[in-house]
């Protein structure tokens, strides 16, 4: 049934995200032992980037209200930063 269905759908979108989450902070973690806060911080600019980068791969088309979207995260991660 398509209850079944949306259950089972959640159920994996649930364990992938976490999955996903966990070993993407494991790595966050490694990284900034290895080098420094700094470094490892400047990885939130990357990860904007590459979503984009893979969107367009994919054959997603970009409008202006998404560049308008990555603007306002890469001036939250500056302001964060400069404090």
């Amino acid at each position: 049934t398509n209850t079944t269905i949306a259950f089972s759908s959640l159920t994996y979108l649930m364990i992938l995200g976490v999955c996903g989450t966990a070993i993407a902070q494991i790595y966050f973690n490694k990284l900034t032992q290895r080098t420094n806060a700094l470094f490892a911080t400047m990885t939130t600019f990357v990860i904007p980037i590459v979503s984009v980068l893979i969107g367009v791969a994919i054959g997603e088309k970009i409008i202006g209200l998404h560049i308008l979207g990555l603007l306002v995260i890469f001036s939250g991660i500056y302001s964060v930063i400069k404090g």
